[in-house]
């Protein structure tokens, strides 16, 4: 993890395949510059507006219920769309599963 997002990635990717649309690819991930061995796999996140919202409290209920109100109150209040690109879940190096964890949610947005 040398590049400029700190922490583990949870990276959300709509499924464009055919019958697999409404699907997401789900990879877990760090922000890396440089070369990658040859039993990994990469992805390039398009340079993007994101809208980046807090979680606060232990996993995974904090998320999940992060994720739900994103989508049921932010979006349908505010005149911004997703991107329909990689969804960011971001892990700082802590205990996830603490009460007083930390992590957010990064959306590309237009």
């Amino acid at each position: 993890n040398n590049g400029t997002v700190n922490g583990v990635l949870g990276v959300c990717v709509p499924n464009t395949e055919q019958g697999k649309k409404g699907f997401i690819d789900y990879w877990i991930a760090t922000d890396h510059v440089g070369e990658v061995g040859e039993d990994l796999l990469t992805m390039e996140v398009p340079a993007s507006k994101w809208v980046i919202f807090e979680v606060h409290g232990p996993m995974p209920d904090a998320m999940q219920n992060t994720w739900k109100q994103i989508y049921s109150e932010w979006f349908p209040s505010n005149p911004y769309e997703p991107a329909g690109t990689a969804e960011l879940e971001v892990y700082p190096e802590e205990d996830a599963y603490s009460p007083d964890s930390y992590s957010e949610i990064w959306i590309p947005i237009k």
